[in-house]
């Protein structure tokens, strides 16, 4: 196994809520890309990494990242290869800086304030019980699970590993309603905290609640025998928990795996489990194709179903849209789920190179804002510097509504983006950058890596009615029956046209370049359908009926 990269309830049912919107054009509003407000590079003239980033209840930010052997710049108190932990203020100014580790290696890749103003941190450990690392299981260095809870400060309140004598691993972690945690991660463990492996030889997803002190209240293995992993997990608002990663098992607690049964491939799919308050499987979902896929961040929506994205490089079984047509390259994938797991839409994004997400969050308007790497720069991707931390705001049924690269000629990995409580948005990466959007970076004479932390603004928000002399295009006839004609296009610009039907369903989808006048053979059946045009500039939201 490789290791991955609307019904709103008490309002108008969907259907009604797309008529409405057909009738009004929802006041002729596009959105465009947001500026960056101010960033910041914090580091050392060695390598730091970014994982995370979390606005914080006085405003400011908490970045998490890992910090190499060494101290100097903004690192002080490193024993080795350490987790890191920045606070800023809200401007980006730092207020306090924890390294936190032993003399192993020691790396979180996720970080939540607590309700107490501190907060709790998933992540794993190597180091053999010295430094801040006591308790650890394993004797052959194979890592244990570690949760460490701060202080509002970054003061260490309490710390626990868990695990056994083989792999385990925590890689997020929710604070429950009951003042509890619940983390997901991967173990390959039998023995020590562990019980209910699946066997093979290979891991199983690790799904463990815990006091808020740290005490193990129970632990569970889901799974089969060919190996799993746990990447996100969240509380639902019935109790019980989601989580998502990935899965190359048929069998256990796994069903639904996607197979390519001529070739033979065995890759993952994504892999999505809902279990109650005590973490039994209610139901569960593998989604993908017959090659990659990956699930790195889960949420659930405000209608009460779930998306999920992540990476893939499919072009069959559940993924449609795939932008590659070579397979070690990949897109980001995200996918749109009803409350029970069935599949309601998909998207790939990208170009012919490589795409993924490591993070997903609903927006205020009830579209998505998605983050990760980018490397194409064609497709779906503009102003791409080399390798960017790119991020991708979407309407309610995968749109693209604006995308933005941001970095500088080296490259930005492991992006995510939050959004902040101006209705901005607050991204994080590791960054090789001192140029383009980049600025501040402690590079000396060798390459080294800073974590970044770039504050974006509001989207941009203009009328159509004021730029419809600048795309000013026709539908004719409308209605129309199994062909529509386009004029009106400039030259020298590349279109993409996306039709959804009145359950927000993508029922076609074309690109085209260098043309004024576009004929679209649809064949689509009677009905009202919403069209969209946009262009690298803008998009424009049209009705279409076909009779």
């Amino acid at each position: 196994m490789k290791t991955n990269l609307f019904e709103w309830k008490g309002m108008l049912p969907f259907k009604v809520s797309i008529i409405l919107f057909l009738g009004t054009c929802i006041q002729n509003i596009a959105q465009g890309q947001p500026a960056i407000s101010w960033q910041h590079c914090f580091g050392s003239v060695l390598n730091e990494i970014a994982w995370d980033v979390r606005q914080t209840s006085d405003g400011g930010y908490v970045l998490l990242g890992e910090t190499t052997v060494g101290n100097g710049g903004d690192v002080s108190g490193n024993h080795g290869n350490d987790i890191w932990v920045v606070k800023t203020d809200t401007v980006g100014v730092l207020q306090w800086q924890k390294c936190l580790g032993g003399s192993g290696f020691d790396r979180a890749r996720k970080i939540k304030q607590t309700l107490d103003g501190g907060y709790i941190i998933a992540g794993t450990t190597d180091t053999p019980n010295d430094g801040d690392v006591s308790g650890y299981h394993d004797s052959l260095g194979y890592g244990d699970a570690w949760i460490v809870k701060l202080d509002a400060s970054g003061t260490i309140q309490w710390q626990h590993c868990y695990g056994g004598t083989d792999h385990d691993i925590a890689l997020d972690i929710v604070h429950s309603s009951d003042g509890s945690y619940c983390f997901v991660g991967t173990t390959g463990s039998v023995d020590g905290d562990v019980s209910g492996l699946h066997g093979g030889v290979s891991s199983d997803v690790w799904l463990v609640k815990i006091s808020n002190t740290g005490s193990l209240l129970w632990q569970k293995c889901l799974g089969g025998t060919r190996g799993e992993q746990g990447t996100s997990v969240i509380q639902t608002t019935d109790g019980g928990y989601i989580l998502t990663g990935s899965t190359y098992s048929i069998d256990g607690d796994v069903s639904g795996w996607h197979v390519d049964t001529i070739a033979g491939n065995w890759w993952d799919d994504v892999w999505v489990v809902k279990t109650d308050a005590f973490g039994n499987i209610q139901w569960q979902g593998c989604y993908g194709g017959s090659w990659q896929d990956g699930g790195n961040q889960i949420i659930q929506t405000a209608d009460g179903g779930y998306l999920v994205a992540g990476a893939t490089n499919s072009d069959d079984g559940d993924v449609v849209g795939f932008h590659s047509n070579f397979y070690r390259y990949y897109d980001g994938w995200a996918f749109k789920l009803n409350a029970t797991g069935t599949l309601q839409w998909q998207r790939c994004y990208g170009g012919t190179d490589t795409e993924g997400f490591y993070s997903a969050e609903q927006t205020a308007d009830g579209g998505y804002i998605l983050a990760g790497l980018v490397k194409s720069i064609d497709g779906d991707v503009v102003g791409n510097h080399y390798e960017d931390l790119w991020a991708v705001k979407t309407d309610t049924v995968s749109n693209i509504v604006w995308q933005r690269c941001l970095g500088g000629t080296g490259s930005e990995y492991f992006g995510v983006i939050r959004v902040t409580n101006d209705k901005g948005y607050i991204g994080a990466a590791r960054t090789y950058s001192n140029d383009g959007d980049v600025s501040g970076n402690h590079i000396t004479t060798q390459p080294s890596s800073d974590c970044w932390l770039v504050k974006l603004g509001t989207d941009t928000t203009v009328s159509i009615a004021a730029i419809a002399h600048t795309i000013n295009f026709t539908v004719n006839p409308n209605p129309s029956k199994d062909y529509f004609t386009i004029t009106g296009l400039q030259a020298q610009k590349q279109y993409q046209l996306n039709i959804v039907n009145i359950t927000g369903v993508t029922v076609y989808k074309e690109t085209v370049k260098n043309q004024v006048t576009w004929m679209v053979h649809h064949r689509l059946p009677p009905g009202v359908y919403l069209i969209t045009l946009s262009n690298e500039e803008t998009k424009t939201i049209r009705k279409l009926i076909v009779q």
